[in-house]
């Protein structure tokens, strides 16, 4: 009788043992893991691209802005004189064009350095030949680094803003501009701007509008490096 009641305890033992549950895993396995840093991943792709875009839809605005009242002050400061002789990044600058923007001055409180929204050096310049072979009667503002996804906005602000000549050239390094980015010669009677090396003219005086194809194109603004030089000519 003893051996059949240990008997009986302990196949009720071996039962109990059988249905009694598992403990569930703990944690993640890699599978899982890598699936969640993948998603992690591209979501954080994703907000760093609409960042970036909102940054540079941001600094179009300013600049665009920024353009439109440097051609403003020009015009308006040397309307009486029959040349743009003088107009220089420092005299620019005293006709408060370039308000709001980081500039450096010399001992003398002249402005020697304007960086625009682009984190770039503005460059305010009178090439020989525009128009014609009289000097000082056109002027450029150049500005360095600007995205070419912005550059079509820039090109619509500029020429409505007044800009008659508007250049596009590709930088040999982000915000270098090349030598021949910059617009040398154009003729005098209908304005047309000699094209730049590696580079388009997206308005002159031969254009009632701009040339909004080569100012996007199948790369934007003529190129397809990240940023480009972007040079806007006035002249009488």
């Amino acid at each position: 009788m003893q051996t059949f009641t240990a008997t009986v305890r302990s196949q009720s033992h071996r039962l109990e043992g059988a249905h009694r549950p598992q403990k569930k895993q703990q944690g993640y396995t890699i599978v899982e893991l890598s699936i969640a840093v993948a998603i992690a991943g591209v979501l954080l792709v994703s907000a760093i691209g609409l960042v970036r875009s909102v940054i540079n839809t941001s600094r179009a605005n300013d600049t665009a802005t920024m353009l439109t009242r440097a051609v403003a002050k020009i015009e308006k400061s040397w309307a009486t004189q029959p040349t743009y002789v003088g107009v220089s990044l420092a005299s620019v600058a005293a006709t408060d064009a370039f308000n709001g923007l980081i500039m450096t001055r010399d001992a003398a409180g002249l402005v020697t350095d304007v960086r625009s929204r682009f984190n770039q050096s503005i460059a305010v310049s009178q090439p020989a030949g525009i128009p014609g072979p009289t000097l000082n009667r056109g002027y450029v503002i150049t500005l360095a680094g600007v995205p070419t996804t912005v550059c079509s906005d820039l090109v619509t602000a500029a020429a409505n803003g007044g800009a008659r000549g508007i250049v596009v050239g590709p930088e040999s390094a982000v915000g270098t501009v090349i030598a021949t980015g910059v617009p040398t010669a154009m003729t005098e009677s209908s304005g047309v701007i000699t094209k730049p090396a590696d580079g388009v003219v997206v308005l002159d005086g031969s254009l009632n509008t701009p040339d909004m194809t080569k100012a996007l194109g199948s790369t934007a603004c003529g190129t397809d490096k990240p940023t480009v030089s972007m040079h806007f000519v006035g002249w009488k």
